[in-house]
């Protein structure tokens, strides 16, 4: 009897075990993301994965050139919009 239980709960801690790696396989991740950067929604661009701090910062002052580009554009068209509603 006490061998029918010892197997028994070696059986349930067997099947514990590889659900659990079942788990952790399924949950890790497939593949290396991509890094972006993303200004306000007005513009969001790729960051290389060997890229330095430097490239990255490049990449962050495009994105922002985009956006106050995007905010100017934005800006006058709403003061044109004003203005002809006169």
């Amino acid at each position: 009897m006490k061998r029918a239980i010892a197997a028994t709960i070696t059986v349930a801690a067997g099947f514990f075990a590889a659900n659990m790696l079942g788990v952790a396989v399924a949950e890790a991740p497939t593949g290396t993301p991509l890094r972006t950067i993303s200004v306000q929604g007005a513009a969001t661009l790729p960051i290389g994965q060997a890229d330095n701090a430097a490239a990255a910062t490049a990449v962050y002052r495009e994105g922002m050139a985009g956006a106050v580009t995007d905010g100017q554009s934005k800006a006058a068209s709403g003061l044109h919009d004003q203005l002809a509603s006169r």
